[in-house]
């Protein structure tokens, strides 16, 4: 079983934390996730590449393709057309 990843900007806040601090401490989670994604994702490949006739391993990759596109959407709304 893969260890967890730590994610100290989980952690209850006090009342010193400033919000630029927050924030840099989740960008820097954010950054050590897509490391361990990138990680995930090459031993996906290892798995998939042993057994190619298996669906799942692409709906998998749906999964994390939809999450991702949500997430980027989220950083980068539209302008509406009102």
């Amino acid at each position: 079983m893969p260890k967890p990843i730590y994610n100290p900007a989980a952690e209850p806040t006090t009342g010193n934390t400033t919000a630029a601090e927050l924030y840099q401490q989740r960008y820097e989670n954010i950054q050590r996730l897509q490391n361990a994604l990138k990680r995930a994702m090459r031993a996906h490949k290892r798995e998939a590449d042993r057994t190619p006739y298996n669906w799942g391993n692409a709906a998998d990759l749906r999964f994390i393709e939809t999450q991702l596109e949500e997430a980027i959407a989220f950083l980068n709304p539209q302008p509406n057309d009102d």
